[in-house]
């Protein structure tokens, strides 16, 4: 089992938010550190019930950026502040070290770190409001 916790204020557009947040085409590099510079982040989390060491919970952590990649338009901007954490619980065992299935179990959970990010970004974009939020963003 996998599963994703995302939190985004990304500076690029998340799937189902409409057209970009800056004019892209006629964007100039002031625009861009003028208008988000230290104000955007997309965080999230990965956790799974397989028991994987800290190095698989790393490919699983890459695995997520990979779901921002599908879900934010543009993704990872320089202005963006995105991490991502993985955890594993270890309840399900999973095949030895020396196993060559191994190899394919945690490609398989990378995978699925990818489908849960990208997943809970759309479920994101699909109920949070469009704009500032007014318990968050001050009026203008």
């Amino acid at each position: 089992t996998v599963t994703a916790l995302v939190a985004a204020n990304a500076f690029g557009d998340v799937i189902g938010q409409g057209p970009a947040n800056l004019p892209w085409p006629n964007m100039v590099p002031s625009d861009l550190v003028g208008s988000s510079f230290g104000q955007n982040t997309t965080l999230g989390v990965i956790v799974t019930d397989a028991a994987l060491t800290k190095s698989e919970c790393l490919v699983l952590a890459q695995g997520a950026h990979d779901g921002y990649a599908r879900a934010i338009t543009p993704p990872h901007c320089r202005v963006d502040g995105d991490a991502v954490v993985a955890a594993a619980t270890g309840t399900v065992p999973a095949a030895s070290a020396e196993d060559p299935r191994r190899l394919g179990q945690v490609e398989l959970l990378r995978w699925m770190a990818v489908r849960a990010t990208a997943d809970a970004l759309a479920t994101l974009a699909e109920v949070a409001p469009a704009g500032p939020i007014p318990w968050i963003d001050p009026p203008v």
